[in-house]
């Protein structure tokens, strides 16, 4: 019985937590590719920089890199997104055509 109070004191304190990140959630949540792209972005761009930190790269080649980084995660997330624009239409049926305009009754 013990054990159980204490995952309920958990799950309440976590949920005390999450409050201040409820708005960043609902952001989130409505805006799904967005927070993919970035949350894609960053990480991508943090991988770049950490593998391209030695190279001796120049200020402007530094931003070109990571603007370049930012754009394909985007892309990532656009084409991953088409699969999703398929699911979401239905198949449209033969009955759902408007009907040919011999064939309409008066």
């Amino acid at each position: 019985m013990k054990e159980k109070r204490e995952i309920k004191e958990v799950r309440g304190s976590w949920r005390e937590w999450a409050k201040p990140l409820s708005p960043v959630i609902n952001w989130a949540r409505a805006h799904p590719r967005l927070a993919a792209w970035l949350v894609l972005a960053v990480g991508m761009d943090a991988m770049v920089a950490y593998e391209a930190r030695e190279v001796g790269l120049q200020p402007g080649q530094w931003l070109a890199l990571i603007v370049a980084t930012t754009l394909v995660a985007g892309l990532c997330i656009w084409i991953i997104g088409w699969d999703d624009d398929e699911e979401e239409q239905p198949a449209r049926s033969a009955s759902d055509a408007p009907p040919a305009p011999d064939t309409v009754e008066k």
